[in-house]
């Protein structure tokens, strides 16, 4: 398992990060490196509030259970409507066979992503190399 790529300036400080993680934080960290084949710094950075992670983690892991397919997930996980969507894309969202309850479930996946946003901004966590196609 690798837990950060090796050429990543920050690995030994990921690394110590899991290590010396809170008690509550790093069972959580471990299976998602586990998982995932790498740890995400921000996940790391994360780690210093359990509750933080554990809400994180729990809200991510729900959103991937909807009833949205994952292409769609994605896609409307990235609008930016701040809640306010007309009657018109609403209608157009339901015309697509999408349902009130699939309406509701984007916004846990904008919670979850709102999540993880804001705690790597304060923490200055740096985009793992893993996922920089995806910055």
């Amino acid at each position: 398992m690798q837990l950060v790529d090796d050429a990543a300036e920050g690995g030994k400080q990921q690394q110590g990060q899991l290590e010396s993680a809170p008690p509550a934080s790093a069972p959580l960290l471990r299976r998602t490196a586990d998982h995932l084949g790498f740890l995400p710094g921000g996940m790391a950075l994360m780690a210093e509030s359990p509750d933080l992670l554990t809400g994180f983690l729990t809200a991510s892991g729900q959103f991937e259970r909807t009833t949205l397919d994952p292409v769609a997930r994605e896609v409307l996980a990235v609008l930016d409507t701040t809640g306010r969507v007309t009657e018109a894309d609403l209608a157009a969202f339901l015309g697509h066979g999408y349902t009130r309850q699939n309406e509701l479930e984007v916004t846990l996946g904008i919670g979850a992503c709102t999540m993880s946003t804001l705690a790597n901004r304060l923490t200055g966590a740096p985009v793992d190399p893993q996922l920089a196609a995806f910055a």
